[in-house]
């Protein structure tokens, strides 16, 4: 197949008669030295482009900019594909594809399902590529709302009753060479995963049978960032402002207890709603039974009631179960053992000072059984 894109005398010797602006100087010069810098035509060049219907050859006008000594077709800006050979929505396939599955297996996927025959290493560039390009533009978005310079429009219908944002981070697995000098888990070994923080947003606008939220379908988006919980609050307030959050009529904030997860929300949605989701709660009291369980005279029970009373919803009941035992000085050295009788240390291998998890000291905080309120099974 021939696309052509070239001059009505494409034929024609360069000549000096045919100018354009020279694209390369207009981002390499300052501006005024650039403004009437224009480029001679210098004949047509041929381009082989790969795209979802198989490659294209397209015969477009070359220009030559005798100041900067380097050439360019603006065919190739108008048709998406300057400083690449893949079409625009070939290079969205690729993003797609190397987004879901290894950079091999998307080559595979778009060979099979799409006829079109790409290298590995081609994924590698094209999706890393396109990554880069959003995260720019997100980041781009996400400074303009923060700056006020970007005002996005009101909600087009009625405000859904609540909205959630629910943070957390989590490792992900990467190439070795993006781990290369971040220590492991273990001391001997690397890391093979790195820390995202990702946030997640979405509206309830009713309830079911027993009372519990139901998320709205359709209703989430996502933030997420590699470089850290302040540069995921910079991108959480963006979409707070996007989505209109000073509308709504709630706010709940979600999260597994972390600080940084509350210090982040009281200071973005002061007046929102703290929860624990039930996942973490879960373990935050499993953590707790291990803790008293020098002093409980049946953990195992303590810890089976005190679920009951999570599942149940029932806080205060696991409140004041804690309070009976007194943890001042739980933290202090073993006094020397007896004879006859095992060190402390032998029951509880944790030498650590033993600290039950506290709840965050802004906004009302609750351990979360319902549902929704925690259950990531009504989440993903």
């Amino acid at each position: 197949m021939m696309l052509r894109g070239a001059p009505r005398q494409d034929t024609a010797k360069y000549d000096g008669d045919q100018k354009w602006p020279c694209m390369i100087c207009r981002f390499t010069r300052p501006v005024n030295s650039a403004r009437n810098r224009r480029a001679g035509y210098a004949g047509c060049r041929p381009k082989t482009v790969s795209t979802v219907l198989g490659p294209v050859q397209v015969m477009r006008a070359w220009y030559h900019c005798r100041d900067c000594q380097r050439g360019f077709a603006p065919r190739d800006d108008q048709l998406g594909v300057a400083g690449t050979s893949l079409s625009p929505g070939l290079a969205e396939m690729i993003a797609r594809a190397g987004a879901e599955v290894p950079f091999g297996k998307a080559a595979a996927l778009l060979a099979d399902l799409a006829g079109v025959t790409v290298n590995v290493r081609t994924v590698e560039r094209s999706a890393e590529a396109s990554g880069a390009a959003a995260r720019t533009a997100g980041a781009a978005g996400a400074a303009a709302l923060r700056a006020r310079t970007l005002r996005p429009l009101p909600p087009p219908g009625p405000v859904p009753d609540m909205l959630y944002v629910e943070v957390d981070g989590t490792g992900v697995p990467v190439r070795p060479s993006k781990t290369e000098g971040r220590p492991g888990k273990d001391e001997d070994s690397t890391a093979g995963t790195r820390e995202i923080k990702l946030a997640r947003f979405f509206t309830v606008s009713r309830l079911d049978d027993d009372g519990n939220p139901v998320m709205d379908p359709g209703s989430s988006t996502y933030v997420a960032t590699f470089d850290g919980k302040d540069a995921l609050a910079g991108l959480v307030e963006a979409e707070y402002l996007r989505r209109s959050g000073e509308r709504f009529r709630k706010i709940v904030a979600i999260g597994d207890g972390a600080a940084w997860i509350w210090t982040m929300a009281a200071k973005l949605y002061p007046h929102a709603t703290h929860i624990v989701d039930v996942w973490h709660a879960r373990e935050h009291l499993t953590d707790l039974a291990a803790h008293l369980a020098f002093i409980t005279p049946d953990p195992a029970q303590w810890l089976e009631d005190r679920g009951a009373e999570l599942g149940a919803g029932n806080i205060q009941a696991i409140i004041t179960a804690a309070r009976q035992y007194p943890l001042a000085g739980a933290g202090q050295p073993a006094p020397p053992s007896q004879p006859g009788r095992a060190p402390p240390s032998d029951r509880h291998q944790d030498s650590d000072t033993p600290r039950p998890p506290q709840p965050p000291r802004s906004s009302p905080t609750k351990l979360s059984c319902t549902r929704h309120g925690g259950d990531p099974r009504g989440l993903s």
